[in-house]
């Protein structure tokens, strides 16, 4: 994958800071979307009520939320790049996120 640049990756993380318990996409300069999910106790079953057992609820479902955003994506003429993760730090009870960016010409 290449390399995201500088700019591009401040800009990310500035709209990652600001993300709370909402779900989103956001256009970023120079060819980019960045896709997130911010994790809060509406996301999660009945059953799961404990602050462990949401963080790791969010951990456990947030691959295959990355694999239907891929899905997604590619469809659009986007290619994931190397910034695609779940930070537990972030948010309520973290952030599932990913930068795509547009495939062809420039």
């Amino acid at each position: 994958m290449n390399s995201v640049p500088q700019t591009i990756t401040d800009e990310m993380w500035e709209t990652l800071d600001s993300v709370s318990d909402e779900t989103g996409e956001q256009e970023l300069s120079n060819r980019y979307i960045l896709k997130y999910e911010g994790w809060s106790p509406s996301c999660f079953p009945a059953a799961v009520t404990s602050e462990g057992a949401m963080r790791s609820y969010a951990v456990g479902h947030s691959d295959a939320v990355l694999q239907e955003w891929r899905q997604a994506m590619r469809k659009r003429g986007y290619r994931a790049t190397s910034e695609e993760a779940h930070d537990s730090n972030l948010g309520l009870y973290g952030v599932t996120y990913a930068l795509y960016e547009k495939v062809g010409k420039k």
